[in-house]
């Protein structure tokens, strides 16, 4: 009797032992997840080149709802571990209180142009301000939003759209803050003048 419980033994030594490989290989499975889950969005920057007349941003683009309004631009570009990527259909955030903030890395090459149009090919948004992130710091470009007055380097046209001068070879955050009653919809494209249709 003593020698059949041995093998018996053994197989449940076994079958414990596999039991909690299979656990860890779980739980070390979910921190991964985790980790990865509270990394910060990362969108590859959009390249400005000389060859590119239009390039659309949507790819590298990472959203920040500010629901009660209270972040200021220089604190949204701080809290670059809050931005994601959209999970809502193409170019569009759908209805969103508050304010949303758009982040938009940009690598501009060195043989492009030092002026660019970013526009936004929608009309009925009603608060939009345009932010670049400078080497010497964060400056308020343009406010082109319906509701508002335009200043700045603001386009006047049938839709947003700002006149962006960069530095060939340089990289740039362009940060937005877009506040709407209605839809956020956001076809953002950046292109060189000679593509900028009249409106």
């Amino acid at each position: 009797m003593m020698q059949a419980a041995v093998p018996a033994t053994a197989m449940a030594l076994r079958a414990r032992a596999a039991y909690f490989t299979s656990w860890f290989a779980a739980l070390l499975f979910a921190l991964v997840l985790g980790v990865l889950a509270a990394s910060p969005a990362q969108a590859a920057p959009l390249q400005l080149t000389r060859d590119a007349d239009v390039v659309q941003a949507w790819p590298a683009v990472t959203v920040l709802h500010d629901a009660d309004s209270r972040l200021n631009a220089a604190g949204a570009l701080a809290a670059a571990t809050r931005f994601a990527r959209p999970t809502t259909a193409y170019a569009s955030l759908g209805m969103q209180a508050g304010t949303t903030w758009v982040r938009i890395p940009i690598a501009v090459a060195g043989d492009a142009t030092n002026g660019w149009v970013m526009q936004i090919d929608y009309a009925l948004l009603d608060e939009v301000d345009v932010y670049i992130d400078f080497p010497d710091g964060l400056r308020n470009i343009a406010s082109v939003g319906r509701m508002q007055h335009q200043v700045g380097e603001a386009l006047k046209g049938r839709v947003p759209g700002v006149l962006l001068r960069l530095e060939p070879g340089a990289s740039y955050t362009v940060l937005l803050r877009v506040k709407s009653v209605g839809p956020k919809i956001l076809p953002i494209s950046f292109m060189q003048p000679n593509a900028v249709l009249p409106a």
